[in-house]
């Protein structure tokens, strides 16, 4: 442990505040009010804009993080989720990164162990549910990027609870608390110079140093940590687990260690809550958990957590792992730059109605079956304009998608906007055969989009393309191709359900 690490830890516990935790800004994307807003700014004579809140981050540590695997987690059920839907983020790095990135390898590993601990997600939530704190947008890159060699880990922490509704913070409600920390480096595990765990008073078990995995006042609190189990994988990992009592509680830890010092996964679980969730005295995690807040039964044993961690598909990589996508898109960052990037937090949001307008007749298709999807993007265009693209599913009710779709596309004509001359310039073009039932290309000039329909049977999707809140202009050849072949892929991955 650094200097900075030990000062940092004896500051936290010398207050004994729930630490910041900073997370992905969950707030849903601005999902088709574009023209709605645009047509009542007109008529008022104004507009509004936008201010997003940044969050500054202390960062400790050393090293660099390439958590690569190709292959995917050999679970039963399709990862369908990000750990972004349930689990705060917080890094660990050793520099000013330019941009809070992460590894998309990272984000990966820890959504699959989501899935597979709770894979119909029932019952983990993200602490900030429970406790507020300023966001933090991230976004996904390659294992390769310069940008994330300065992360030494990342830790993921939900909160369990039965129901899965948090409770507040103080209230005498069951729930645990669950973390999932990948790191760089066997010091970033925690691995220390102890050959042996100490299984009394110190959070070392299996000879690693875990300081959050049990709060304690010695001597009356102590740790009584079982036997370290020890399973070695085909891959060179091993997996190490233990446990101990606290109370009427548990607290268990599973350890993935990669060969060659190459970091690997922790997983810290306690069936009670703690002083960074929902207890409302921080103080108390220092003493045996009140029998009222204990989950019973466990829901996670020390051996589902060693189980867990030992899939295949959560192994180390020599292979940086090529920028992928999240598991809510349908699109890929391969599909539409070489600088393309993510913003998981946009899919956090869902669709609401599908407007349409044309600048005096303004058409409310509400409601849908259900929610659609939602992502976002950044991405340069081969005609070197810097756009940002929105993805968005509209899933219709039962026969309505012709319709709907017809409707689209006269109003994507423009209309009778007479005060501001705006929507009079909307045009539409229709895109090659092949993409979906039908597809055409919008240029919304009153709605401030270049905007891709996209209808599959009573399913709508849309792509929207924007610069700064304005149309951006892709006239030239080299952008028309791209944005056709965004569509193709866009509609290619859909239907695949990729």
């Amino acid at each position: 442990m650094s200097d900075q690490e030990r000062m940092y830890d004896l500051f936290a516990r010398s207050r004994r505040e729930p630490e910041p935790v900073w997370t992905p800004d969950i707030a849903a994307i601005a999902v088709g009010g574009r023209r709605r807003r645009r047509l009542r700014a007109v008529a008022v004579g104004g507009g509004a804009a936008g201010a997003l809140a940044v969050t500054a981050v202390v960062v400790i540590g050393l090293g660099g993080i390439t958590i690569g695997s190709s292959a995917s987690p050999g679970t039963t059920r399709p990862r369908s989720t990000s750990v972004f839907d349930y689990a705060s983020i917080s890094l660990s790095t050793s520099n000013d990164l330019p941009a809070a990135v992460l590894p998309v390898s990272a984000v990966d590993k820890m959504s699959a162990l989501i899935d597979a601990l709770d894979p119909d997600h029932a019952h983990l939530r993200s602490m900030r549910s429970a406790y507020t704190m300023p966001a933090l947008q991230f976004r996904m890159v390659g294992d390769g990027n310069s940008a994330v060699k300065g992360i030494n880990s990342i830790t993921a922490s939900s909160v369990y609870t039965a129901s899965g509704t948090v409770p507040a913070r103080g209230t005498k409600a069951p729930n645990g608390s669950l973390s999932v920390t990948i790191a760089a480096t066997a010091n970033g595990l925690g691995r220390t110079t102890y050959t042996a765990p100490d299984v009394s008073i110190e959070n070392i078990p299996c000879g690693y140093m875990l300081q959050d995995a049990f709060q304690s006042t010695p001597p009356e609190h102590p740790a009584h940590w079982s036997q370290c189990t020890t399973t070695q994988l085909p891959d060179g990992s091993k997996v190490d687990s233990s446990s101990t009592p606290d109370g009427d509680g548990t607290v268990s830890v599973a350890i993935r260690e990669y060969p060659n010092n190459a970091g690997g996964i922790v997983v810290t679980w306690s069936d009670y809550p703690s002083w960074k969730t929902t207890l409302d005295d921080p103080t108390m995690g220092d003493h045996a958990p009140d029998p009222s807040v204990v989950l019973k039964p466990n829901p996670f044993s020390e051996q589902q957590l060693a189980a867990a961690l030992s899939d295949p598909g959560l192994g180390p990589s020599g292979k940086a792992k090529p920028v992928g996508h999240g598991p809510k898109q349908f699109l890929k960052m391969g599909d539409l730059g070489a600088d393309a990037s993510y913003n998981p937090s946009s899919s956090s949001g869902s669709t609401g109605d599908l407007p349409m307008d044309n600048g005096c007749d303004y058409k409310d298709v509400n409601p849908l079956a259900k929610s659609g999807r939602t992502a976002t993007y950044t991405v340069t265009t081969p005609g070197g304009k810097k756009v940002t693209v929105n993805e968005l599913e509209y899933p219709l009710a039962p026969g309505t998608g012709p319709a709907t779709m017809a409707t689209a596309r006269s109003q994507a004509q423009g209309g009778c906007d007479q005060q501001a001359q705006l929507y009079s310039k909307d045009t539409a073009k229709n895109l090659p055969t092949g993409i979906g039932d039908e597809a055409f290309v919008e240029n919304g000039v009153g709605t401030g989009a270049v905007t891709v329909w996209m209808r599959f049977g009573d399913t709508i999707l849309r792509v929207d393309v924007t610069h700064s809140g304005s149309m951006p202009d892709l006239s030239a050849p080299a952008d028309q191709a791209w944005l056709a072949n965004v569509a193709r892929a866009a509609a290619a991955h859909w239907t695949a359900k990729d």
